[in-house]
């Protein structure tokens, strides 16, 4: 019994089989690609809801004290995490109440306080710089990669 196959039946040539092994690699490094970055803006998005959410806490705290000059936030919050009198971190606008070192769920935030007095009938502005760095660096106040401002208003009745 004789076998013969036709010239279709033959399988794959040894370049059809190396391009769809090549083909194959790129999508599956791109996918690993995508994995990566997905989870490394992922971790950023998280580092920064964490600063707008303490930025806002200690603004908070602040205003309700009536936005006194005395206001010392390594005092108020020594039960709910770190956070240290320093003299580094973001530049603020005149009036500096105080710069300090927070950490928060094993991130490293740079706070500066500062205030303008009220004039005539404005109210007295509340300013909160948070800024941190990516990575295990330090803070370099000449290139802070990310930070949040925010300002609150107190009136003076």
């Amino acid at each position: 019994m004789s076998f013969r196959l036709n010239r279709f039946e033959r399988g794959f040539t040894l370049i059809e089989a190396s391009v769809s092994i090549c083909v194959a690699m790129v999508m599956i490094l791109g996918t690993l690609g995508f994995s990566y970055y997905s989870s490394l803006n992922a971790h950023k998005a998280d580092t920064q809801n964490k600063a707008v959410r303490l930025a806002g806490l200690i603004l908070d705290d602040w205003k309700s004290m009536g936005g006194i000059k005395t206001y010392n936030p390594a005092i108020r919050f020594t039960d709910q995490f770190t956070i240290l009198e320093s003299d580094v971190g973001p530049d603020g606008l005149p009036d500096l109440l105080g710069r300090y070192d927070v950490i928060l769920d094993e991130a490293n935030f740079y706070i500066t306080l500062s205030y303008k007095e009220a004039v005539d009938d404005q109210p007295k502005a509340l300013n909160i710089v948070v800024a941190w760095v990516e990575k295990e660096s330090s803070w370099d106040s000449s290139d802070p990669r990310r930070f949040i401002k925010l300002t609150g208003y107190v009136a003076n009745f």
